[in-house]
């Protein structure tokens, strides 16, 4: 965690939410990019995605494990029913 936005994703991993200057914030966005997908789907780093590392990290391959993480946190919160709001009765 490097801002109040990653904070904040911390809790609720769908927060749309991001700051240009934060690795945390650059990792979550690449989780959402279809050329994170792509590779994913085709279980090899296209020339994009690695692109996309190169330009968005120092070190593009613990870059690229810290999308990993966030995209399994992602999908994690999306399959939760109602993001866990039924059992805390949260109105929003």
């Amino acid at each position: 965690m490097n801002c109040s936005a990653c904070v904040d994703a911390e809790h609720d991993p769908l927060v749309a939410e991001y700051r240009g200057d934060c690795e945390g914030c650059s990792a979550r966005s690449l989780a959402y990019a279809p050329s994170f997908a792509d590779s994913e789907r085709l279980g090899r780093l296209t020339a994009t995605y690695r692109s996309a590392l190169r330009l968005t990290f120092a070190d593009p391959l613990a870059g690229h494990q810290h999308v990993k993480r966030w995209a399994e946190r992602i999908r994690s919160a999306r399959q939760a029913p109602e993001r866990g709001r039924q059992a805390t009765n949260e109105v929003r």
